[in-house]
């Protein structure tokens, strides 16, 4: 009878321990979809970051060569103004000169 009852005992906890394996397959299960899920919005995430990061790339290469474009016009500018100045400076030489000469020659 003692025998009959440990072995009733054993099959109880032999139940007991295949239904908690039972229920920690089915939690593993789930943990595994709901990591599978948070990996895959996690690889979502980081694809948007990284177009985003790429478009400020674009972005920022554009503002570069514009800005190149803008120094090179600039400077072109520059060096015309200051042909122009350098061409008025001679002017206004050349035009004291005459003065002084026609001055010199009324005298």
């Amino acid at each position: 009878q003692e025998l009959s009852a440990l072995r009733t005992n054993v099959e109880e906890e032999r139940r007991r321990l295949e239904d908690a394996r039972k229920e920690l397959r089915r939690e593993r299960q789930t943990l595994a979809g709901s990591l599978a899920g948070q990996q895959g919005l996690l690889r979502e995430k980081l694809h948007s970051m990284e177009e985003e990061v790429q478009g400020h790339l674009s972005e920022v290469e554009e503002q570069r060569a514009k800005d190149e474009v803008k120094r090179a016009a600039d400077k072109q500018a520059r060096k015309k103004l200051e042909a122009e100045v350098a061409a008025h400076e001679e002017d206004k030489r050349t035009f004291a000169r005459e003065r002084a000469a026609a001055v010199a020659r009324g005298q």
